[in-house]
């Protein structure tokens, strides 16, 4: 299961919970390593293909 905040390919997925650069609290995006994994691999390749389609 991915979360709400999903990263570039071939990155670690593993941290899920983050402190605020600004504020300091701690928040977490959700989602599972896996998931958060996937979700990223399959949106770049989707955002490549539509660059591609439309330049």
């Amino acid at each position: 299961m991915a979360g709400h905040a999903i990263g570039l390919p071939n990155l670690p997925s593993t941290q899920l919970a983050r402190v605020h650069p600004v504020s300091g609290v701690p928040y977490t995006n959700g989602g599972t390593p896996w998931g958060n994994a996937v979700a990223g691999r399959n949106s770049f390749e989707q955002t490549v293909e539509f660059l591609h389609r439309h330049s």
